[in-house]
């Protein structure tokens, strides 16, 4: 595994990945208000706001909007700043794009990439699992991501198939930097409990302390659940069913559909060993064990990157650039949020800068 052509290859991949970081894109820059832009349906929600397609100077954009009262409420100020911090510098195609971001009295307005076909989750559940090829690129694509920003220290902490979408070109990208954070040499850990439980790794669950090896163990659980249509520790159980296996590393035996397939398999058990030191990538080679992996030889890593592999399946989305049709409809929100106080508002006056 490695050599001359896999010097030749991360050699080439470099290249392409440093000529895509110095794009840049004027969309929604100067953008102060969106009273004047034309409004198309609500993309998704969640705990404390939504996502709206707007056409902003003929441009379909994502707009997150974010309840400033409920930021207050849930203490969530300081997330939503390292978040566009983390997607100001996450330039990369399979990382969805940040454009601007501005504030009135009673949001944050985060303007995003508009990704065209939906949820990864609504085919997976539709489908009830993808094939290997088709697996194959997917996590390929999110693997080159994920390598991104961990040489940046930063970890991402909630890969899943709802935080992933499909571009109309039939490539994914990852959304929703919420729960992302920036490491640093004086604090190469943290410690706070978050994601999902079918995709936590055991140091999270044992609150050790942990760094980026968490996103390649969900990684591990995101190619298992592409391949077979559940999470390797399913239990109809409680959660804390569940997290004795995975504590345990009891993911059982692998289903007949893919037990014989002898790459998927030992990329899959290498990256759930439940000692991170062991783990697969998170040894002194890093990550670059994992492109080499037999799983991925056919894949030429730099047409990956520039999106030239041919994907298997291209979601059914209209020609018109704001067909909504992949995302499935939303009530509006009438509710009605209570006033931040002269304090409160203070606090907001950093988003200004972070902007």
């Amino acid at each position: 595994m490695g050599g001359a052509n896999s010097k030749k290859r991360a050699k080439r991949l470099a290249e392409v990945q440093e000529r895509y970081a110095t794009e840049s894109s004027n969309i929604g820059q100067g953008v102060t208000t969106l009273n004047k832009y034309e409004r198309h349906a609500i993309l998704g929600e969640g705990t404390f706001g939504r996502v709206i397609l707007y056409n902003i100077d003929g441009n379909p954009v994502a707009v997150k909007a974010l309840k400033k009262r409920a930021m207050v409420d849930l203490k969530q100020l300081r997330h939503v700043q390292d978040e566009v911090k983390i997607l100001k510098q996450a330039n990369h195609p399979f990382i969805v794009r940040y454009f601007a971001g501005f504030q009135d009295t009673e949001r944050v307005y985060l303007l995003l990439e508009y990704i065209q076909g939906g949820e990864m989750f609504s085919y997976l559940r539709d489908e009830g699992h993808f094939s290997v090829p088709r697996v194959r690129l997917y996590s390929g694509e999110i693997l080159l991501a994920l390598r991104f920003l961990h040489l940046q220290q930063i970890v991402y902490r909630d890969l899943k198939p709802e935080n992933l979408l499909v571009r109309k070109d039939g490539n994914v990208i990852i959304t929703d930097f919420g729960f992302a954070k920036k490491l640093t040499a004086s604090s190469p850990r943290t410690y706070t409990t978050c994601g999902t439980p079918d995709y936590l790794a055991p140091e999270i669950i044992r609150a050790q302390g942990h760094r980026e090896y968490v996103d390649l163990w969900a990684l591990g659980v995101l190619i298992f659940e592409m391949a077979t249509g559940f999470p390797p520790f399913y239990t109809d159980k409680s959660d804390m069913e569940m997290y004795k296996k995975i504590i345990k590393g009891d993911m059982g035996k692998f289903p007949k559909s893919i037990a014989r397939d002898k790459g998927l398999t030992s990329i899959v058990r290498g990256l759930l060993k439940v000692e991170p030191s062991k783990r697969l990538g998170c040894a002194k080679a890093g990550s670059q064990v994992l492109v080499d992996h037999p799983f991925y030889k056919t894949l030429k890593w730099a047409d990956v990157f520039e999106r030239k592999v041919k994907p298997d399946f291209l979601p059914e989305v209209g020609k018109d650039p704001f067909d909504t049709s992949a995302f499935d409809p939303y009530e509006e929100d009438k509710s009605v949020s209570a006033p931040l106080t002269d304090t409160e508002e203070l606090q907001f006056a950093a988003f200004d800068e972070v902007f």
